[in-house]
């Protein structure tokens, strides 16, 4: 089992951040040249959509693998659990990103960083062949 990033998530986010990033863009140049500060400051803000609209486009192009199931592991990009010490996972939001947690059956639990780019409802009924749900506590 593959997970990838949902398209049509990513495709909300470029054409949000587009929005933002073109206000800066025509805001900052404007703003400086009618001597705006408030115009200026609205630019600079929207600025920090830059990175939000770098990354949706990287993966538009290019989509990411959140994380495989195979051969009895969960592997993502920086983690490798096996799947025989897991006794369930849940869905869990922490700051801005959302995360799958796995727990494990020494009482350990493991965050995989879904990004923002999927959803849990994308890869649940797959993942429960391999993973009983749990409520967390």
């Amino acid at each position: 089992m593959v997970v990838r990033s949902n398209r049509k998530k990513l495709v909300i986010k470029f054409l949000a951040s587009f929005v933002f990033v073109l206000v800066a863009i025509i805001g900052i140049p404007y703003g400086i040249r009618e001597m705006e500060f408030g115009l200026v400051g609205a630019g600079i803000l929207a600025l920090c959509f830059f990175p939000v609209f770098i990354r949706s486009f990287i993966n538009l192009i290019k989509p990411s693998t959140i994380f495989v199931v195979k051969n009895g592991y969960l592997i993502s990009k920086r983690k490798k659990v096996e799947l025989a010490l897991v006794k369930g996972y849940y869905f869990m939001w922490m700051g801005l990103s959302n995360y799958i947690c796995l727990v494990k059956k020494d009482g350990g639990e493991v965050k995989i960083n879904l990004k923002n780019l999927v959803d849990l409802e994308d890869f649940q009924k797959e993942l429960e062949q391999y993973i009983p749900y749990v409520n967390p506590d």
